[in-house]
């Protein structure tokens, strides 16, 4: 994958403590292929995407800001699937940002390190059937997050932070989604964090 390939590029940071990130720039990229799936009409649909970039900033409480994020090589039950801004984004201007917000927080006696927990999250997506209709999904959601020295994160080459997402639900958008739009999705992927560990 594209990401494992820029891993020797990637900016090493010294390592930090579960509770002070290194802040500054933030970018992610896909390693396992991003899949969502739902229920519908008695159905269960995936869509998978290929390829997925996030990009934004990290402070060192762990709180991070998406600002831009695409999805690529999407087939299967959705002809598009789009990253959408917040409909309200808080003190905020620019509205061709997204202004994802999401957040790490470390947890104990688990084979992962903490929590990503999803406060700020909009995606559209074009479902195949019934009739091309429009499904709009949101937060809140959480993964999971991993060091770069856990040996049990996904990826035992990448050695910088990891967010694993083991089919965890994600909620239907009130605004802007058809009626027939499955009240939940799943999503199943995993990516890699560029120079933070």
């Amino acid at each position: 994958m594209a990401a494992a390939a820029t891993a020797a590029a990637a900016v090493s940071v010294a390592a930090s403590p579960a509770s002070a990130w290194p802040a500054g720039e933030f970018t992610a990229t896909l390693e396992q292929n991003l899949s969502f799936s739902w229920s519908l009409l008695g159905t269960t649909s995936t869509a998978t995407c290929t390829s997925s970039n996030l990009a934004g900033s990290i402070t060192s409480g762990g709180a991070i800001t998406i600002d831009t994020a695409d999805f690529g090589g999407c087939t299967g039950a959705a002809t598009s699937i789009t990253a959408l801004p917040l409909s309200s984004p808080s003190a905020k201007t620019t509205m061709s940002s997204l202004f994802w917000s999401w957040n790490l927080t470390p947890t104990s006696g688990n084979y992962y390190d903490g929590i990503v927990s999803i406060t700020g999250f909009r995606v559209a997506f074009q479902l195949n059937a019934p009739s091309n209709i429009t499904c709009i999904y949101t937060h809140p959601f959480s993964g999971r997050y991993y060091h770069g020295d856990n040996p049990y994160r996904p990826y035992r080459s990448w050695p910088y932070l990891q967010f694993h997402f083991p089919g965890v639900n994600i909620p239907k958008s009130t605004s802007g989604s058809n009626f027939l739009c499955p009240a939940t999705a799943k999503i199943t992927g995993v990516f890699l964090v560029s120079g933070i560990t």
